[in-house]
């Protein structure tokens, strides 16, 4: 288990080593936004959530992370949204195109997430599950259970 705050979930979700996972539509990188995050807990009666946002494809999104609903045959599911923009979308096809992108960014960084692997120099980490808890200085933080496989142990002095 990990307990991550805000500060060290936008930290976790920018670290060079995920460079290689970062989800994408086409050639387009979803960036996030390591500095605007929040994690909110027994939001609507629900167990809890991360907010975060980051741009894709020039335009803005807000995601919420929750823990999956039961027999969903994953452990995270993510809600993308579009941010209005400064310009005005004066086409339909503005609009049909957000809305899609949308559900396909929907679709990329849920999947990120369920197969989400963090390699420490042989040792990897695999998410498994979320729960949103508060401390007790009345923090909210994130629990993350990840899965641990060693095919051989870090060497030592490495940077992580």
């Amino acid at each position: 288990m990990v307990a991550l705050d805000d500060r060290d979930f936008g930290n976790f979700l920018t670290h060079p080593l995920l460079e290689g996972q970062i989800p994408r539509i086409g050639e387009e990188r979803f960036e996030f936004d390591k500095k605007n995050v929040v994690i909110e807990d027994e939001v609507d009666d629900e167990q809890g959530c991360v907010v975060f946002f980051g741009t894709c494809g020039g335009e803005s999104w807000r995601c919420v992370l929750k823990k999956a609903g039961e027999n969903v045959g994953q452990n995270a599911a993510i809600e993308v949204t579009h941010l209005a923009s400064n310009s005005d979308v004066d086409a339909d096809a503005d609009v049909v195109d957000i809305a899609a992108m949308s559900t396909e960014l929907t679709m990329v960084i849920t999947d990120f997430f369920n197969n989400l692997v963090f390699e420490l120099d042989g040792t990897y980490l695999k998410f498994q599950d979320m729960k949103v808890h508060r401390t007790k200085d009345q923090e909210s933080q994130i629990l993350i259970s990840l899965g641990i496989t060693v095919r051989k142990f870090p060497s030592p002095g490495v940077a992580f």
